[in-house]
């Protein structure tokens, strides 16, 4: 019903010590928020680059992000029910495409989605393993490929260093209850073209 993780598998919100939410996937603006006793928070506060660095989120995301969160509390099934059943619709399309895989909660908006390991491994001429600078560089050209069709696809990024585990490569689709059929259908099928396209190359 969208309030959430800790809603979402019934967990009481006092047991966790930090809820943090991004308004730059569901929302569509940018920042986010934190949750926790006042010390905890304030520790975010001002380790935050908005304040180390004066780098406030624009005025106007602040009010797209403002805008969103009221139309979702006047009407949260309008967008809910289309953002589930397009949800659906995406991770059934994408499972569809040989040789390549889709990560992530059936019923979550944000997919991953990667070449499965037996496709690389098919793509490997010399037989190596592939390394993590390779997988990327080949996302990048999945999205380059997709961009040809006119979807435009984005290589999920992260500060690798500061990350203490590290996801593997992917590229990140965020679902909208805005999204038409037509168009998850084109997002499917450019994506089914670029990879086709370059698996069909020996590495």
């Amino acid at each position: 019903r969208g309030a959430g993780l800790t809603d979402h598998f019934n967990i009481d919100p006092h047991e966790v010590d930090l809820l943090i939410g991004s308004l730059c996937f569901a929302i569509g603006a940018s920042g986010g928020f934190c949750c926790a006793d006042k010390d905890l928070v304030e520790h975010q506060r001002l380790s935050g680059l908005g304040y180390c660095f004066s780098a406030s989120m624009p005025g106007i995301l602040t009010i797209a992000a403002s805008d969103a969160i009221q139309a979702l509390e006047a009407d949260p099934d309008n967008y809910l029910v289309s953002m589930r059943e397009n949800t659906t619709l995406m991770r059934t399309l994408l499972k569809r495409i040989p040789g390549l895989q889709v990560d992530g909660m059936a019923e979550s908006p944000l997919i991953h989605i990667r070449l499965s390991p037996e496709t690389l491994v098919r793509m490997k001429r010399s037989g190596g393993t592939w390394t993590k600078t390779d997988i990327d560089r080949v996302l990048i050209e999945l999205s380059e490929e997709a961009l040809k069709d006119g979807v435009l696809l984005m290589r999920a990024t992260y500060v690798d260093e500061h990350e203490r585990l590290l996801p593997n490569s992917s590229i990140r689709i965020c679902v909208s209850s805005a999204h038409t059929r037509k168009e998850i259908e084109k997002c499917a099928h450019a994506i089914k073209s670029a990879v086709s396209r370059i698996t069909s190359k020996k590495r």
